[in-house]
C-alpha cells in the first residue's frame, strides 16, 4: 500500500490525460500492485466515456464517472 502523498503525485500525473494507470505508475516508480482502487478514486477518476482522468467528474445515470465535456455532449 502506498501513502497519501503518492496518490496525490499519481493523480497529478494522470490529471487531464488518457494515460493508463500502469504508465503513470511506471513513470513515478510506484508498483501498480500497491495501488488501491478505492484510495485512488478519492483523488482522481477516469471518465467512463472518453477515458480522460480528472478530479471533478460527475456521475452519469449509471453512477459512472463522466467528465464535463462528455456530460454536456451526452446530456446526462
Amino acid at each position: 500500500m502506498i501513502d497519501t502523498n503518492s496518490y496525490k503525485r499519481l493523480a497529478k500525473r494522470l490529471n487531464k490525460t488518457r494515460k493508463t494507470l500502469s504508465e503513470a505508475c511506471q513513470e513515478l516508480n510506484i508498483s501498480i500492485d500497491d495501488v488501491d482502487d478505492y484510495d485512488l478514486d478519492q483523488h482522481i477518476q477516469e471518465c467512463s466515456h472518453c477515458g480522460v482522468w480528472g478530479d471533478n467528474h460527475r456521475q452519469d445515470e449509471d453512477n459512472f464517472p463522466i467528465c464535463r465535456l462528455c456530460f454536456d455532449l451526452v446530456g446526462r
